[in-house]
């Protein structure tokens, strides 16, 4: 006679290949945005886990997009005037 058991399976290694996304959608207005150059995020700052941020923009003259890091956290607006 077989008795049925529920077990849990554990992956022990699931913290060595962890990954995350998270997706965030900001929407800006400047009524003076020809004189705005780029746009700082404090992300890596705050949040020291994240290592790089994919940024998509779209503006008047445009879209285009850059990958921040910790070491580039300046998002570039002149592309996309």
């Amino acid at each position: 006679e077989h008795e049925e058991h529920d077990h849990e399976h554990h992956d022990h290694d699931e913290h060595a290949s962890a990954h995350s996304e998270v997706e965030v959608v900001y929407t800006f207005e400047c009524d003076a945005s020809s004189k705005l150059d780029s746009v700082s995020v404090a992300f890596f700052e705050r949040w020291s886990g994240i290592e790089k941020m994919q940024v998509q923009m779209a503006g008047p003259g445009g879209q285009s997009a850059m990958t921040l890091t910790p070491a580039q956290t300046a998002i570039d607006l002149t592309k996309i005037r």
